[in-house]
């Protein structure tokens, strides 16, 4: 992965759109010069929800549909299991995206700069 980028996380994206807010376009006013990186293995864990019954299935799908359309998000062919692989790469100089609270502290013990989506679609 080269370049500024930024990792979006399962948890920022379904939360995200379950308070209506595109944690995508959030981050590409915050960080313009970024680039929006997902994994395989993150791409499948919405995957897996969206197949669900569950109260985030229609936000996974809609999840799947935007990462389709948007031309702006990268996906690696990393299937890892996408907590590990983003552990993996928080000293890369990377800005995380998660709102996972227990992942938020590891990646920062790594030195990543972790940001999270708000209920209100802030990025603090």
């Amino acid at each position: 992965m080269e370049g500024k980028f930024v990792i979006v996380d399962t948890s920022s994206i379904i939360f995200g759109l379950s308070k209506k807010h595109d944690v995508f376009s959030a981050l590409e006013d915050r960080f313009p010069r970024h680039s929006l990186l997902i994994s395989q293995g993150i791409l499948n864990e919405i995957k897996g929800i969206a197949s669900g019954n569950g109260r985030y299935s229609k936000y996974a799908k809609v999840a799947l549909g935007i990462v389709k359309k948007n031309g702006h998000i990268e996906i690696t062919g990393s299937r890892k299991y996408p907590d590990d692989w983003m552990l993996d790469n928080a000293s890369e100089g990377a800005v995380i995206c998660t709102n996972d609270s227990a992942l938020k502290v590891k990646l920062r013990k790594e030195g990543a700069t972790v940001v999270s989506i708000s209920i209100n679609g802030v990025l603090r």
